[in-house]
């Protein structure tokens, strides 16, 4: 966490990863590049995180399974200066399907924020709560992902999208 030098308040600045598929590279230079306070992958493939945790020790890294890593996958809660966020992979809601189960849960959770993969498309809701798929982290033609800018009084997404 970091402390903006003009007002003094706490800030943070979070990645949110998805959909890596072994295809990792282009994230972990994002991560080099530019370091972020945390982490978060949500999932297909949760164990392309490995070089991250074991390179960047000092970052937290928060992740949940999708539905190609074969082992049960979360729906876990997290709290960043006061904003609740839920985050899954989104399959356990069949997002591919629409968005109603996954909203729902996170209203029934009272999240300010709901983080899902799974469709590989981007996709950003504001609302209560806000809905954000950051797309997929591959880098194939294009590298996905969101920085959520967090403070105690704000929450702001960005969607990135960069040319590989």
């Amino acid at each position: 966490m970091k402390q903006n030098y003009r007002s003094q308040v706490p800030f943070m600045k979070i990645y949110v990863f998805s959909d890596t598929h072994r295809h990792h590279a282009a994230m972990e230079r994002e991560v080099i590049d530019n370091p972020p306070d945390a982490i978060i992958h949500l999932g297909d493939y949760v164990d392309d995180t490995f070089d991250l945790r074991h390179g960047f020790p000092h970052i937290p890294l928060y992740s949940v399974p999708g539905n190609c890593d074969f082992r049960d996958g979360g729906v876990e809660e997290l709290s960043f200066l006061g904003h609740r966020i839920l985050y899954c992979h989104g399959h356990q809601f069949g997002v591919k399907l629409g968005l109603d189960r996954i909203r729902t849960e996170g209203m029934r959770r009272g999240v300010e924020l709901v983080l899902f993969g799974h469709t590989h498309q981007q996709y950003l809701e504001e609302g209560t709560p806000t809905l954000l798929n950051p797309g997929t982290s591959q880098g194939f033609v294009s590298m996905q992902y969101a920085i959520l800018h967090v403070t105690p009084h704000s929450l702001r997404v960005e969607l990135v999208k960069k040319s590989t």
